[in-house]
């Protein structure tokens, strides 16, 4: 027998993510609009699975918001940030573009990207590390490398490089490249860290 508790909790839940309100009136009855009393109609029909199933599969919108300025980008992070390039040439001669400026509060990025690869450049004044590149990929080569007079974390294959993060007085910075198998090369990365200001 399923508990009447649990399906009441499950609907009110889907209805909330739905976005529908249910309006009481002061008699204690309910005055639904059409909407509502369809929704309500057909999870009458649904198991107690149905209804979690559902709720679960619930997404959360995307915090990130995106624009071609950079002063856009800024205000809406409130930081400054100056990305490597707008385009930056690899020692393997293939030439990256950047592509557009993504920001939520505290974070600024700028997104290189194509149908090959995808770079990612990310400064915080207060998100460090691997936090801050939302990379939680495990790696088989950890090392630290020193860059421009910064000691660099890089993580990748141990002959390339697809993540790196540092921290400087300015902010906490981080260099995702994702291009399949492919990584960065220690010039490469050097030659992004030195354009980031």
């Amino acid at each position: 027998m399923k508990n009447p508790g649990i399906v009441f909790m499950a609907l009110l839940m889907t209805i909330n993510l739905c976005g529908c309100r249910i309006h009481f009136n002061s008699s204690g009855g309910t005055e639904k609009d059409a909407v509502s009393a369809r929704i309500v109609e057909s999870s009458k029909e649904e198991t107690d699975e149905e209804l979690l199933r559902r709720a679960e599969t619930a997404r959360i919108g995307n915090p990130w918001g995106e624009t071609q300025s950079m002063s856009v980008a800024e205000e809406w992070a409130g930081l400054s940030f100056t990305p490597p390039a707008e385009e930056i040439e690899l020692e393997d001669k293939r030439l990256i573009k950047l592509t557009t400026y993504r920001y939520m509060e505290g974070i600024i990025e700028a997104l290189y990207m194509d149908e090959d690869y995808k770079l990612v450049v990310r400064k915080s004044n207060d998100k460090q590390g691997m936090e801050l590149a939302g990379d939680y990929s495990s790696y088989p080569s950890e090392t630290e490398e020193i860059i421009e007079g910064l000691t660099v974390h890089c993580l990748g294959d141990g002959e390339t490089i697809n993540l790196a993060y540092y921290d400087t007085s300015d902010g906490h910075f981080s260099i995702g490249f994702y291009s399949g198998e492919e990584g960065l090369t220690k010039a490469d990365l050097s030659g992004i860290v030195s354009g980031i200001k």
